[in-house]
């Protein structure tokens, strides 16, 4: 346990096992705040994927305790700050743990007793004050909360490969020559045209990732902690086959430039995503690949150039000379209609 004394206020940093923690929080030696509900979930899921193999990662959690003068050693409870919502999905683990060791499924039941076993083992760290206020401790919450910078959504694709859909989108970004020729975004969540030439953002092209893998609709967003269960390798040849056949329609080092490629522009792309791939989720890779194939060769006799006035058959607007789609529904459907009908499907 590190102790420190700033002015009249006393901080540590200490550990407790997650065992330890279920204990206080159930006899109430630990006190939380009101949590979201919502958030608690994800981190419980979080931690049950992660049990097992020991790979829980938290940020210290923060709390306070009273000024207490010779103290040595670390507290036997305390008064959370921050960490509420970690707090509260470790306080439930050991209930779905128990439901996997009364399990009749083997694999479940094993799973929980080795679940159990790290309970013992993995330890949270905690900052601890000293002779805080009820209003100073309120006012760290908030300056927590408000004040630190939140990771960029490139960031959190960028380093987190624990599902499928993170992963799959990091191994295109790293593999496909021609993706990485037409640029990918990786600081901003979106492009904005027509200063930006990459073709997508890092964000954008999850999406349309999400859309490959899942074969739901476009616009429908993938739990991002649940495994999609599919074959890594055949994804990325699809996708990669997809990204081949549409650079083969405007080559991959002009395809963001809004001012010759309406291809830069996300709705027409993703519009594109959807015709190519629509209802064949199901299908074995190699039909996929055919099918896609045929699908997109379909579209070669289309002008692709942003200045054509097809485009403004299209619900958009015209801002510095460029024309941009609606965000509608109707319009993106419109467009998936008419490259079904140039495509001849």
């Amino acid at each position: 346990m590190l102790t420190a004394e700033i002015f009249d206020k006393r901080q540590s940093v200490t550990v407790y096992r997650l065992e330890e923690l279920i204990d206080r929080l159930e006899d109430g030696r630990i006190t939380v705040r009101e949590p979201a509900k919502q958030q608690v979930t994800l981190i419980r899921r979080y931690m049950l994927d992660n049990l097992a193999g020991g790979h829980v990662y938290f940020p210290p959690i923060v709390g306070h305790i009273p000024w207490e003068d010779g103290r040595e050693g670390r507290p036997d409870g305390f008064a959370v700050i921050d960490g509420t919502q970690r707090l509260r999905a470790i306080g439930q683990l050991r209930t779905f743990i128990n439901r996997m060791l009364g399990s009749d499924d083997p694999e479940e039941h094993a799973k929980g007793y080795l679940m159990n076993k790290m309970l013992g083992s993995i330890e949270i760290a905690v900052q601890l004050f000293e002779g805080f206020t009820e209003e100073e401790s309120d006012q760290l919450y908030i300056d927590l909360n408000t004040k630190g910078k939140a990771v960029s959504l490139s960031k959190r694709i960028s380093y987190d490969s624990r599902n499928d859909l993170n992963r799959t989108t990091n191994l295109l970004v790293k593999t496909h020559k021609g993706l990485q020729r037409a640029g990918i975004e990786l600081e901003k969540r979106s492009v904005r045209r027509p200063g930006n030439l990459n073709l997508l953002s890092l964000s954008q092209l999850r999406q349309l990732v999400g859309y490959f893998l899942t074969g739901k609709g476009f616009h429908a967003k993938p739990d991002l902690q649940k495994p999609l269960g599919t074959d890594e390798t055949a994804n990325l040849t699809v996708i990669g086959l997809w990204l081949d056949e549409l650079f083969a329609l405007v080559p991959a080092e002009h395809i963001g430039d809004y001012s010759q490629s309406m291809l830069a522009n996300f709705t027409l792309l993703s519009a594109v995503a959807e015709y190519a791939f629509d209802g064949l989720h199901a299908l074995p890779a190699e039909k996929r690949q055919e099918k896609i194939r045929a699908r997109m060769q379909g579209l070669a006799g289309i002008d692709w150039n942003a200045r054509h006035s097809q485009w403004r058959d299209f619900s958009g607007e015209t801002r510095r000379g460029h024309y941009y789609f609606d965000k509608n529904k109707a319009t993106y459907d419109a467009l998936v209609a008419w490259l079904r009908l140039k495509g001849g499907e």
